[in-house]
């Protein structure tokens, strides 16, 4: 299967984005276009980190930004990967000077962002209460400015947070008095002693994946619970308006379906409890690592090219009008002066 013929041949690089973006987005975007042309970001290639396999088919060569990205899905496993991507230095300095900037569109954290963290903490929060979750010792990973965190420590859980973005740790440390280091994962870590390690939208950042799992493993006992949130590849139904660029993001280096992560945990002597392929999982830890993995090349091949069939149809408009909001739909219909003649027309009906 030739998967770019077949389902995104719209998705080829022309540098233009399909987001709308401000004027410091677009200024960040043409800086690492500047940066990649200079070779000062370098890509590249690497083998599949569930199967080793260097088989790819390629799924889309930008993201919704208008950058080059390679999206390609593993013809073995069926992991999703941007690959070729960024190498480990280029993601490193990306993630300190531009990241947030492209993404946020904000200098600094904001207010706004962090109240949209303590919004995701409260869904998280009740999520894993209803799974008999202690949260006493609580560790995130990927933390931002430590608004999912802040919520958790004002229910008395004890919170230690990990970023490398360091303008949003220092955000929460001295507008929130929020326990964070801006660093990554480190085996010493474990010392904590987490009840609950929490990655909200941050494993499918994280290149050197096997490297992190391997200290995720270490760091945690027979008691810990991983929540892992991200956005998931078979849930575009849902989502993004069923565009699978508008999905896309250069910063992200794995899109995952619920199976491809269980998949990558396994791996590495993880248990999935429970999960969707919102993606909203939890795990737990296993005594026994596997280097057997279930294929989903098939399953999720056939869900995207079906995604981008619909999002191409002509009937598509029904889906995004059944998404919006009822005052949405009637101040459109009053805009194009066809309110009166819709109430009208129901009238009659009824």
């Amino acid at each position: 299967m030739n998967a770019f013929s077949a389902i995104s041949k719209r998705l080829k690089y022309d540098k233009k984005p399909l987001l709308n973006l401000n004027h410091l987005q677009t200024q960040i975007k043409k800086r690492i276009e500047g940066k990649v042309d200079n070779s000062i970001y370098n890509l590249e290639s690497y083998s599949c980190p569930i199967c080793d396999s260097n088989i790819f088919s390629t799924l889309a060569n930008k993201d919704r930004y208008g950058l080059y990205m390679s999206t390609s899905i593993c013809n073995q496993c069926g992991l999703i990967q941007t690959n070729p991507c960024m190498d480990h230095q280029s993601f490193e300095t990306f993630y300190k000077e531009e990241y947030r900037k492209l993404y946020v569109g904000k200098e600094t954290a904001t207010n706004t962002f962090f109240f949209e963290q303590q919004t995701r903490g409260a869904r998280i929060y009740k999520y894993i209460k209803s799974s008999g979750v202690n949260c006493e010792n609580v560790l995130e990973v990927g933390c931002g400015a430590g608004g999912i965190l802040k919520y958790f420590k004002d229910r008395g859980s004890n919170i230690f947070g990990l970023d490398i973005d360091g303008e949003y740790i220092k955000y929460g440390i001295e507008i929130h008095d929020l326990n964070l280091e801006a660093r990554r994962l480190s085996f010493s870590d474990g010392n904590f002693n987490p009840d609950l390690i929490i990655y909200s939208h941050a494993l499918e950042h994280i290149k050197e994946i096997d490297n992190e799992l391997d200290m995720l493993n270490q760091i945690s006992n027979e008691n810990t619970k991983i929540y892992i949130e991200v956005p998931g590849v078979k849930n575009l139904h849902n989502s993004y308006g069923m565009d699978l660029g508008k999905y896309l993001q250069n910063a992200h280096v794995y899109h995952f379906s619920l199976a491809s992560l269980e998949n990558i945990m396994s791996k590495h002597g993880f248990t999935l409890i429970k999960g969707d392929e919102g993606i909203k999982a939890l795990f737990k830890k296993n005594s026994v690592e596997h280097d057997h993995y279930k294929s989903d090349f098939n399953a999720v091949s056939q869900y995207l090219y079906g995604i981008e069939k619909k999002f191409q149809s002509p009937f598509n408009f029904i889906y995004k009008i059944k998404k919006m909001p009822k005052e949405t739909i009637l101040f459109i219909l009053k805009k194009i002066n066809l309110y009166n003649l819709f109430v009208k027309l129901i009238y009659r009906i009824k």
